[in-house]
């Protein structure tokens, strides 16, 4: 799944919980949810999702008897989403859990990154709210203390407000966790957020509306207005376009007429510009790895194309291959093209990173 689908299966995943909350009993709507949540986003690396169970939890209140039940059932569908990928890694020489445990014990702490919570709540946060609603982040941060002050508000009827509550706990529990991830935040990173901040902003000015219409209208027009003002700029033909790559495409077309290419990526960037050219020509059934070998590269705000022959490997310039079917394999199949060797010296390398001070006496 790409980055660009959390927001979509993030939203679809809070609808699914809010019809079996409302239609099943709370035996089989904590599983249901832990086994949606998990199957939705990949288990072994999204774990910000995760704070979906305890908002469930919470929701619910069971009572102290019956605590372990949906504890078993929360690790029942937990589990499910496992299957898979624990069958896969079985098969790779446990590949994938050895990686994570090394990064999760050992790579993640390598590494310095600035993770002050004063800079991340009232910085990274605001920033954050208003790339994704479009806006300024004056205007986000107020949307930000409308909806936290309405939410203690309605906390006394959380049972009555349980659909807004299971977004807004899950949320909580998502920013904490995050907080927590050791490395660079990228702005992809966040895409998981943008459901619940557009769920969350839209209820923060219904409940300041219901409050007092005059200041509910006025903030609507404030988040209108700025919102507006991004998404026109936003519609600037800048950088790499697809506008762009059209060009190239036909350009390409034009000079061979009636054949297949395989498209190459140069060094400079390998694949900005020919993962979108050989998926456009594969949606036009031109992609084929037998096809006219053409290389593709981004200069500033051009794009350049050429025919690589022979004579292009003689000028030294490195090309790498990116059609459909080789990014296909590079990505989902790798291992069947160089599957992982067993390494007998996984215990060893833990011992000397985990307590280099007393290795190889320990």
């Amino acid at each position: 799944m790409e980055s660009r689908d959390y927001p979509n299966f993030v939203a679809f995943g809070f609808d699914f919980s809010f019809e079996v909350l409302q239609r099943t009993k709370s035996d089989r709507f904590i599983f249901i949810v832990r086994a949606c949540w998990a199957f939705y986003h990949y288990p072994l690396s999204k774990p910000a999702y995760y704070p979906g169970d305890l908002a469930a939890i919470i929701l619910i209140r069971p009572p102290a008897k019956n605590y372990l039940k949906h504890l078993l059932l929360l690790g029942l569908g937990f589990l499910t989403a496992f299957i898979p990928s624990i069958y896969l890694d079985s098969q790779i020489n446990w590949y994938n859990a050895k990686s994570l445990f090394i990064f999760l014990a050992i790579d993640q702490f390598n590494s310095w990154v600035p993770n002050r919570w004063l800079t991340y709540v009232f910085g990274y946060w605001p920033e954050t709210w208003a790339n994704i609603i479009g806006g300024s982040v004056w205007v986000a941060s107020l949307l930000i203390c409308v909806i936290f002050i309405f939410t203690l508000v309605a906390l006394p009827k959380i049972r009555k407000n349980a659909s807004f509550f299971l977004i807004a706990l899950t949320f909580l529990g998502e920013v904490i966790l995050y907080r927590y991830y050791r490395g660079p935040r990228f702005h992809y990173y966040s895409f998981f957020t943008h459901a619940p901040i557009f769920v969350m902003s839209g209820w923060g000015v219904f409940q300041l509306y219901k409050f007092k219409k005059v200041l509910g209208v006025f903030l609507l027009l404030v988040v209108f207005v700025f919102t507006s003002r991004v998404s026109a700029d936003s519609f600037k033909d800048k950088g790499l376009s697809l506008g762009k790559l059209q060009t190239v495409k036909e350009q390409i077309y034009s000079q061979y007429p009636g054949k297949s290419f395989d498209i190459y990526g140069c060094r400079a960037n390998a694949s900005s510009v020919s993962y979108p050219m050989a998926l456009l020509m594969y949606n036009d059934k031109r992609d084929d790895t037998e096809g006219v070998k053409i290389g593709v590269c981004e200069g500033g705000s051009k794009v350049s194309w050429e025919e690589l022959t022979a004579l292009s490997d003689e000028k030294g310039i490195a090309w790498y291959e990116r059609s459909t079917k080789i990014v296909y394999y590079d990505t989902a199949e790798w291992w069947k093209k160089s599957p992982p060797s067993k390494n007998d010296h996984f215990l060893e390398f833990l011992k000397k990173n985990l307590s280099p001070g007393c290795y190889p006496h320990c």
